[in-house]
């Protein structure tokens, strides 16, 4: 059973905020980001008991990976709003695209994010900023850094909510109370959605 419903849109916001944090020309290669937004979708779980984008969860040969944000990144993306946001950059890198975004006005422009998920950048941003992608990517395959991955030997395998909670020693009840918790939003957004 599917417990996520995806949010392009605050996953576009999630992302975008990431590339504003490095600075510079606002670009970082693809990898890098999807660890960071890996880390973030899984702290948002065990901290907050809720799913930040919504995105489903794979283990791939690189590590653990957000399903349709991947698919954005490398493939290109047919969404207007990552479209709107992000660009794709020469050697597996992804850009922010100009938005007049400043210290005095980034709350404004990342609307869709909860302070708490800010927050949560910061933190992430922070911890992993001066590692290269190859080193982000190898602290993946640590089992004491994600003890939920396990190599797909080329392919890929569902990282489950279960597979998260139980390997980062927490219950099964917790883990309950978040499928559940996310189930009954999600079909809360599908009823309404189209009333919006």
């Amino acid at each position: 059973m599917r417990w996520f419903l995806f949010n392009s849109k605050k996953t576009t916001q999630l992302a975008a905020l990431f590339l504003w944090k490095s600075g510079g020309n606002f670009t970082m290669p693809y990898i890098k980001l999807m660890k960071m937004l890996y880390f973030t979708e899984k702290e948002g779980l065990l901290r907050y008991g809720y799913s930040i984008t919504g995105d489903e969860i794979f283990s791939m040969p690189h590590g653990p990976v957000l399903s349709h944000t991947y698919n954005m990144i490398t493939d290109g993306s047919n969404d207007s709003v990552w479209n709107d946001w992000i660009s794709g950059e020469d050697d597996y890198c992804v850009a922010l695209k100009p938005k007049g975004i400043t210290v005095n006005n980034y709350e404004d422009k990342f609307d869709l994010l909860s302070k708490a998920e800010v927050l949560l950048v910061d933190e992430i941003y922070n911890k992993y900023k001066h590692l290269t992608k190859w080193q982000i990517r190898d602290i993946t395959h640590d089992p004491k850094v994600c003890p939920e991955w396990h190599d797909p030997h080329g392919s890929s395998k569902p990282i489950t909510i279960d597979d998260i909670f139980l390997s980062n020693h927490r219950t099964q009840e917790e883990a309950n109370s978040v499928k559940k918790r996310i189930s009954e939003n999600d079909s809360y957004s599908r009823l309404t959605k189209d009333l919006i």
